[in-house]
């Protein structure tokens, strides 16, 4: 008998459509308020209040990074050294709190971002936010776009805001000109996205995945443990279910929503929600 899957269906906008674990951190770091630069232009009390804020998310971010493993939270941390360079000491700082083994590849991981950010100065976000007026009410530090501000329950949120990644781009230009990558297939190389043996997918992506698609993985029950398995319950956890997802965790899902998730009514709106995966 097959092991039940680990996996229940997905939900895209869980996550507010961000691009994995960067997008996460980047978002956390936008959310708790101004950049370095504009703390010295407030009262001590409440700059070292905004300061104490933006360590407790950075650390609750990278906590989430390191969930996905070494290279996602070297990845995070590159990319949001690039992003926001002035918080880049205290992304290494608190890194280093959480995995001092990894010191030596922090460093580097800060620098390289760094080293990016003095490259391309206008692709960083503190750019973008130093352009915003400034002002000393909460909402003015609010992050510029609702899906990636934690205080406005997603029950507020369109299916559009619920993927900020969509504000971000400007996607609402594309979609007044008639673009929904209808008639565009996406290649994807990831995780597999949520969907079974017996043909069920995650609705998000219903009738809009190419026959082509394909894993090569070789699928196992990630909830196989125990210090002590018989050799049938061992085989068993490798034998996949009709309706075992072949997504052994929800990053090729994700990744695929934020692409191309569709418009139909919950959840959130991908990029091209017409497009084929």
């Amino acid at each position: 008998m097959p092991i039940t899957s680990a996996f229940p269906r997905l939900r895209l906008s869980d996550r507010f459509g961000m691009i994995a674990v960067s997008a996460m951190l980047t978002s956390t770091l936008l959310a708790t308020g101004a950049l370095a630069d504009d703390l010295a232009t407030r009262p001590a009390e409440e700059s070292g209040a905004v300061a104490d804020q933006s360590s407790e998310a950075v650390r609750a971010a990278l906590q989430e990074a390191i969930a996905f493993g070494r290279k996602s939270l070297l990845a995070s941390i590159v990319e949001n050294a690039r992003l926001t360079p002035e918080r880049a000491d205290l992304i290494a700082t608190e890194a280093r709190r959480l995995r001092p083994d990894l010191a030596a590849s922090i460093s580097k991981a800060v620098a390289s971002g760094r080293h990016l950010a003095s490259l391309f100065p206008e692709a960083s976000v503190s750019g973008t936010v130093r352009t915003q007026p400034r002002a000393s009410s909460p909402a003015a530090r609010d992050t510029p776009y609702p899906g990636g501000n934690p205080n406005i329950p997603k029950e507020a949120l369109s299916e559009y805001q619920r993927n900020y990644s969509l504000d971000a781009m400007h996607v609402d230009a594309a979609l007044a000109k008639g673009f929904t990558g209808k008639g565009v297939v996406v290649g994807v190389i990831d995780a597999n996205i949520d969907r079974s043996p017996d043909g069920s997918l995650h609705p998000e992506f219903e009738g809009r995945v190419d026959p082509r698609s394909v894993s090569y993985l070789h699928w196992f029950d990630t909830e196989l443990d125990g210090e002590t398995l018989t050799l049938e319950e061992f085989q068993a956890g490798f034998i996949q279910g009709e309706t075992d997802s072949y997504a052994l965790d929800d990053h090729g899902t994700h990744v695929s929503g934020i692409i191309a998730a569709g418009r139909n009514g919950f959840g959130m709106e991908g990029v091209a929600s017409q497009a084929t995966i």
